[in-house]
């Protein structure tokens, strides 16, 4: 089943809704970008690791972020030393033990959707230093899974969990929402 899922490469253009020039030019970028991150960003293989965590265990799924500390160094503030980078779109797979939505919901059009992500806790200290104190002392994942009953586990590991939501706009939320927890 997998195999003759990713045989062929997945194919994804983007349409213009309308057919003025502007509209047309912003297709011609879009579809560049796509190429772009499927060919230079590896796309595809997140995609694919996806279809096979959704054939061994019912779904699977592709988290795409905004990272804002990527690339090359665009500005830096000369009183506070912080640099600003260009940023970059950022994949993850993540399996279904990893998302959590109201399973009550009869469709699949979820209002709201956690994600359970691994950051390094040294790099999130770096990253908040008003919190970095608290960030340090969190639990990591081996600790956590150290009374699971797995066999082969990773060992001092400096991971911690990383909770966001997403929230659809509502009329409960008007402008929707995004937040992540540690």
């Amino acid at each position: 089943m997998y195999v003759m899922t990713t045989s062929s490469r997945p194919s994804m253009e983007a349409r213009a809704a309308n057919t003025d020039y502007k509209s047309t030019a912003q297709v011609t970028l879009a579809n560049g970008l796509l190429d772009y991150y499927m060919r230079e960003k590896r796309l595809e293989r997140y995609i694919n690791k996806a279809v096979e965590l959704s054939v061994v265990l019912g779904a699977g799924y592709v988290k795409i972020e905004w990272d804002a500390t990527t690339g090359k160094v665009i500005e830096e503030d000369e009183e506070t030393g912080e640099k600003y980078y260009e940023g970059d779109i950022k994949f993850t797979n993540v399996s279904p033990f990893d998302v959590v939505f109201d399973v009550n919901r009869e469709d699949n059009n979820h209002d709201w959707v956690l994600v359970r992500t691994y950051k390094n806790k040294f790099d999130l200290a770096a990253k908040y230093p008003e919190f970095g104190d608290e960030i340090r002392e969190l639990e990591t994942k081996d600790a956590k899974e150290r009374y699971s009953l797995q066999v082969f586990r990773k060992v001092d590991s400096d991971q911690v969990e990383v909770w966001t939501m997403y929230h659809k706009k509502t009329e409960a939320m008007p402008e929707g929402d995004r937040k992540s927890v540690v």
